[in-house]
């Protein structure tokens, strides 16, 4: 126990140290954490009181949004569930790192629990029956269960066939629970079984663990000590450690060079303006769909709600495009300091414009599939992205000047697409 205590207390002790050297910050977030509260309690709470039973569509909504978060988290740039201090994987034999972990995950699993638990409030209101405790077993077994898969798939560092399975058992058992309730005890035997398999007595990749948790404990450190320097120097050393390595080159960079080099950089730099995007449209969605959020002042008109949905699509194009913008003017800037690129700016053009144009076309063929568009508005919508990335990517290149000039009609142009899509 005097060890536990220990880590308590020096936990206690780094954060006070990040508070003091992060004192303004910390304030902040106090205050926007409480006034975040103050608006829950006095809005939220009497709208949640007023939900008479089970909602479907929002548990059907809530369920695939998890199922996508789930799959990504384990089958894209999979993260270790369970942070462990450096200092401790070095001192403790496997027993009692196995023991730690456990405890970890035991403080895990309650969080996943309050979390199921405001989730069950949302859908089906203060009603202690079946439905709700339908509810807060599927989204608690759903969140702890995924956790468990991850968990084995980072030690594991490989990504089988059957663990796509297994993604999809829980998935199914999920809405199978709801089928009759001997069902949950076959999604119970299934939890026992990972519980033991994939945590209690899973070989830990202790190298490549230790490492990542090394890694983590130095950016922790810096960000404790407000080194801001250190910071961005670990910030582009991260996007080098999850960059994926390949022993081939593909036929794709031969060929077509600049098709790759614009694949490449959206994956490497573009992804996190995409997503911040895509959560932003989130978001905005849960704003427009659950009712909770209606009792809130400016909320509760639907012309706001709306135009909150409206602009958040538009920024999902936006981000995107100037991402993708950024890297092109930077290839230029290095073609115009020295960098020989045997093409002619057509080809570059051409070449560049073509992951760019999929990407936004894939983005509005997904947001009008979410939002329910028929399918000639989706054409329709697709048929313009694309076609306004082309010209947008082309004046980049070959007129520049008229460019500046013109880009506010592509953004309305951009605008008006976002609006077909939301309405």
């Amino acid at each position: 126990m005097y060890i536990y205590k220990m880590l308590c207390l020096n936990r206690l002790r780094e954060c006070k140290r990040m508070v003091s050297n992060l004192l303004f910050p910390s304030l902040f977030f106090v205050f926007f954490t409480g006034y975040i509260l103050f608006l829950f309690t006095a809005f939220a709470v009497p709208a949640i009181g007023d939900i008479e039973g089970f909602r479907p569509q929002i548990y059907d909504g809530l369920i695939s949004a998890l199922a996508v978060y789930s799959f990504c988290c384990c089958f894209f740039r999979v993260k270790p569930l369970i942070i462990v201090k450096p200092a401790s994987i070095s001192l403790f034999c496997e027993k009692r790192l196995k023991k730690l972990i456990g405890i970890k995950f035991i403080g895990i699993a309650c969080r996943q629990f309050l979390l199921a638990l405001f989730l069950a409030l949302c859908i089906n209101g203060v009603n202690w029956n079946r439905d709700f405790a339908y509810t807060l077993f599927s989204v608690l077994y759903l969140l702890n269960s995924v956790g468990l898969l991850r968990w084995k798939i980072y030690h594991k560092n490989r990504k089988t066939l059957f663990d796509f399975g297994i993604l999809l058992l829980l998935y199914l058992s999920v809405f199978f629970v709801w089928i009759h309730p001997f069902l949950s005890g076959i999604a119970f035997l299934l939890w026992c079984f990972m519980l033991y398999r994939y945590l209690l007595t899973l070989h830990l990749n202790m190298e490549k663990y230790e490492d990542e948790m090394q890694f983590i404990e130095k950016i922790h450190t810096a960000q404790n000590n407000h080194n801001t320097v250190l910071l961005n120097q670990y910030a582009k050393e991260k996007k080098l450690r999850n960059l994926p390595v390949r022993k081939n080159a593909p036929k794709l960079l031969a060929r077509f060079p600049l098709v790759w080099k614009a694949g490449t950089s959206i994956y490497r730099l573009s992804r996190e303006f995409i997503l911040t995007g895509l959560l932003f449209f989130t978001f905005s969605l849960t704003i427009c769909r659950v009712e909770l959020f209606w009792t809130i002042p400016i909320l509760d008109q639907e012309s706001t709600r709306q135009l909150l949905l409206t602009g958040s699509i538009f920024a999902v194009f936006q981000l995107t495009l100037r991402s993708m913008l950024l890297q092109l003017d930077s290839i230029l800037e290095k073609a115009q300091d020295g960098l020989l690129i045997p093409l002619s700016e057509k080809q570059i053009a051409v070449q560049f414009a073509v992951i760019p144009m999929i990407v936004i076309a894939g983005e509005g063929m997904l947001l009008s599939l979410i939002l329910h568009t028929d399918i000639f508005r989706i054409l329709t919508v697709c048929i313009i992205l694309a076609a306004a990335t082309v010209l947008i990517f082309w004046f980049d290149i070959m007129h520049k000047e008229l460019l500046s000039k013109g880009y506010f009609i592509l953004s309305t142009i951009f605008f008006i697409s976002s609006l077909m899509i939301s309405l």
